[in-house]
């Protein structure tokens, strides 16, 4: 989110390719800490946009997405779907999506949207679902008498491996 240097780098280093990935992306954290949200999430893609289109308009952007940001009624998301801002995340998500396009179709930069639905890694914290399901078994093994609690399990989600998302961007 420190727009001289996010300008200093791109003006030396005039990269082929940003991969803006940063995001502060737990969802009920950003009701909690909206300007951490919105300082990784919509500053830092209008720093690196403003930067590009100043000093490197040769440079593509990719700018993550989240199905958070999409209208979800039970049916599948696709890019097409709706946005809906139900968290101060998904109100971000949407305005990146938004000021990436405007500097796609007013300035010519390079930039590429792409959505990301559920992903897990080695790096997530232990409140991401994953990992409180691998905790809650580990805790098992100790004591076998405590529950697991998780929120609407009709919701259904796929889940990926972060890595194989990058291989594919």
């Amino acid at each position: 989110s420190n727009f001289n240097q996010i300008n200093k780098i791109i003006k030396k280093e005039k990269p082929d390719i940003i991969f803006h990935m940063a995001a502060q992306s737990i969802v009920s954290e950003s009701y909690i800490e909206p300007f951490k949200t919105i300082k990784s999430n919509t500053l830092g893609s209008v720093n690196i946009l403003e930067s590009v289109k100043t000093y490197s308009k040769e440079s593509k952007v990719f700018i993550a997405g989240s199905a958070e940001q999409f209208e979800n009624n039970g049916e599948p998301i696709n890019e097409f779907t709706p946005f809906k801002a139900n968290s101060t995340y998904s109100a971000e998500r949407i305005y990146a999506t938004h000021i990436s396009r405007y500097f796609r179709e007013k300035h010519n930069v390079q930039v590429y949207l792409g959505f990301f639905f559920h992903h897990d890694s080695p790096f997530r914290s232990n409140n991401h679902l994953n990992q409180r399901i691998i905790n809650f078994v580990k805790d098992l093994s100790v004591e076998s008498k405590i529950k697991f609690r998780i929120g609407d399990y009709n919701i259904q989600k796929e889940f990926n491996y972060s890595g194989d998302f990058m291989e594919a961007v």
